[in-house]
Formats: structure tokens, sequence, C-alpha cells
């Protein structure tokens, strides 16, 4: 009798399991609207035909994945838009779409997708752009830069409050709320500079020093994580990812 039990118990695990995580989904992702600059974004299940994604269905990574896969260099922000308001007359889909960023520009991600109760109507968007040498970005409070044609993160080398303060500035903020150094992160990108170095003063990363000589030497340890003060505002900036265009030139 009480192995009937441990069975029946066993069985009712794994169903309520399997209404959460489905495995091995044959999917395939896409931007609609191409027209526009924000754009829907879309699966497609082999069994069930498009789909659009709920606003709180898609993780950073694959909405960077998106852009690229659609000619763009990097993602600006994840938005929403309302069901009523699209392009087509798709369902929303209950399931998630997630990349651990690490997948090739040429690979679909992993369609193993976390099912979800979508209790809005509004479906995801995300709006891309090809950023230009020297742009800065927070990714999930990282400092990155787009430099030599991709992004990559700041090495935390001599990294201090004159260069978190500028470096706020530079992304539009009046000063950083915070920093934090010596931070172990899987980061798919590399290090694109070190040993940056500003007398605080400055009104851009543009007028900072910094160096590349050593960079390839710089760890999964050295990743700088950067809070900016944002109740204070030089000029708007989006949520997700802030971007700033500057121009870098090597001083060092």
């Amino acid at each position: 009798m009480k192995f009937k039990i441990s069975i029946l118990l066993l069985y009712v695990v794994l169903q309520l399991s399997l209404q959460y995580i489905v495995h091995g989904q044959n999917c395939e992702s896409d931007l609609l609207a191409p027209e526009d600059t924000v754009k829907e974004v879309a699966l497609h299940f082999a069994d069930v035909g498009w789909n659009y994604i709920c606003s709180n269905g898609l993780n950073q990574y694959a909405a960077i994945k998106l852009c690229k896969d659609n000619g763009y260099t990097g993602l600006r922000e994840i938005g929403s838009v309302s069901v009523n308001n699209t392009t087509s007359n798709y369902p929303i889909s209950p399931y998630r779409y997630e990349c651990d960023g690490y997948e090739s520009n040429n690979t679909l991600c992993d369609c193993t997708v976390t099912q979800q109760d979508c209790e809005t109507d509004k479906i995801a968007t995300v709006e891309c752009y090809t950023p230009e040498e020297g742009n800065l970005r927070l990714t999930d409070q990282i400092l990155e830069i787009y430099y030599e044609g991709s992004w990559g993160y700041v090495c935390d080398d001599s990294f201090d409050l004159k260069e978190a303060n500028v470096a706020c500035r530079t992304l539009g903020f009046i000063q950083a709320e915070s920093f934090t150094t010596g931070n172990y992160i899987e980061n798919p990108l590399e290090p694109k500079i070190n040993y940056l170095y500003c007398y605080g003063t400055e009104q851009t990363i543009t007028d900072c020093r910094y160096s590349k000589a050593y960079v390839s030497s710089c760890s999964s340890f050295e990743h700088v994580q950067l809070t900016c003060a944002t109740s204070m505002y030089i000029y708007s900036n989006t949520a997700e990812t802030i971007i700033s265009t500057i121009s870098l030139h090597e001083k060092l």
C-alpha cells in the first residue's frame, strides 16, 4: 500500500513539474514589424504556429540575440505593447523564451521554455540598434563598452569613485549611486579596457585615460558593477540598457 502511495505521489510531482517546464520545443524566433523602430517578438512552434511572447516572457540575452540575428548589433530596450495594437493576430504564448548569452549568432537558443501565466494583454517588444565605437552601457549593472567592433566589459583595475561618477555622467546621470569591483561574473563578453583613470571632473569618459595593454590578464573576478543615481538625470535614458555615444581615445 505504501509503495502504491509513493508511486502516486511521484506521478503527481512529475505532472506538476511538467506544467511549468516544457522541454525540447521545436521553435523559431523572429521580429515582426521590421519597418518600425520597436519590433514585436514572436515564436514559431511546429505544432501551433506563430505566437507572441508575453511582456515578461523574454530575458535580456534572448532579446540581444534576436537583434543580432536580424542584422543589428545590439539591444537598446525590452518593452511591451498592447496585443490590440499589434501587426498580426497571433495568440500570446504561455512560454518564456530565454538564452544564456553563449549561443552563436547562427544557432537558435535552446527552445526549452518555462511555462507561465501571462496575466496581461501586453506582448514583448525589443528596440534594436547598431552602436558606434565607444558606446557605454549597463547590463545588469555591469559596465560595458563597445570597442573595436564588439561589446566587452570594463576591467576594474584602478576603478574608483571618480571613474564611477564620470561613467554615470557619460550615461546621462549626474553621479554614481554605488559601485562594486572584484565581482566574479560568468560573462560571455571579453574585457575591453582596463586601468581607467579619471580626475573626476570630466564630463565624459572621452577625457579619461585608459589602457588595453594588460587587458588579456583581466579575469572574471574583475567586473565593475555600477548603479547611477536615477533620481538625478541630465537627460532621460532607457531602463533596461543604458547607451551613451562617446569617442574613446587610448591615452596610455
